[in-house]
């Protein structure tokens, strides 16, 4: 399975108008605001690698998956067959076993003769080089046949991998936000199919001026106020990410702060704003 990670435009021109008076209002000693966006800490779409008919959708949009959930299904039934079949060749261990107690039998009847023209000398040097060939014959058919017995044992685990891409499983806790496809439809690989959002943590991004950056640094702690309502939601958040490239057009750098949402009380995609320390 692949998936695919929704990034979401910073600062839309509709957040910039409504937090406009909040910035303007901002206290002026010490403090400087920053506008952003937030996200969340993970957003995932995934798709399949292979084509198919969907047979089964195990949830609906709105619900909660656990990592691991099985999420979609599409039709197995070739590839369920196909494993079985891999699955008794590859446990079929008849040629192997009767290799085995051949090349014992000849190896028994091989130390027979040697010892016999060691000792006595009542065999001749053609009739123990015989038995000798016999051996090698039997090792080498005994040594081809645990090759192949690899070879089905390897052919046996690519069916159950092929198997294995006919599900969709959650790659983590989360939230299904959306559901692309309709059971009985077809999907194509790489096709959008589920998005699963976890929540929990978020980022407040914002696009800094470089002067401001300077004094901040990963894993210091900044004040946020996230707009979630009449009156906005104050928290505490840390720096994860300061981006080392500075655009130059704008002398911007990007900033993400980490904070809790395990109460869901901040939806991703709303505006806010970092109360950075002013210059």
């Amino acid at each position: 399975m692949s998936h695919m990670s929704n990034k979401h435009r910073l600062l839309p021109a509709a957040t910039a108008v409504l937090w406009l008076s909040l910035v303007l209002l901002a206290p002026s000693f010490g403090v400087e605001p920053v506008v952003g966006v937030t996200e969340p800490i993970k957003d995932e779409t995934l798709s399949s690698l292979v084509a198919g008919a969907i047979t089964a959708i195990h949830f609906k949009e709105g619900d909660r998956v656990e990592k691991g959930a099985m999420l979609v299904e599409l039709n197995r039934v070739f590839e369920e067959l196909e494993t079985k079949r891999r699955k008794l060749i590859w446990e079929n261990k008849a040629e192997l076993t009767s290799a085995e107690a051949k090349v014992e039998t000849v190896k028994t009847d091989l130390d027979g003769t040697q010892r016999i023209y060691d000792t006595t000398k009542s065999i001749s040097l053609d009739e123990l080089n015989k038995k000798k060939l016999e051996h090698t014959m039997a090792q080498a058919e005994l040594d081809q046949l645990r090759i192949a017995e690899e070879k089905e044992q390897i052919e046996y685990e690519m069916a159950c991998e092929q198997l294995l891409l006919r599900t969709i499983k959650a790659p983590l806790d989360g939230v299904v936000a959306e559901v692309h496809r309709e059971v009985g439809e077809n999907c194509q690989p790489h096709e959008p199919l589920v998005r699963i959002v976890d929540s929990s943590k978020c980022h407040l991004v914002a696009n800094v001026e470089a002067d401001l950056v300077r004094a901040l640094s990963v894993g210091q702690e900044i004040p946020l106020e996230i707009l979630v309502g009449p009156e906005p939601h104050r928290c505490q958040g840390a720096i994860s990410f300061i981006s080392p490239v500075v655009d130059a057009a704008s002398r911007l750098q990007k900033v993400k702060v980490l904070f809790d949402n395990a109460d869901g009380h901040v939806y991703p995609g709303v505006a806010g704003r970092m109360l950075l320390p002013a210059q």
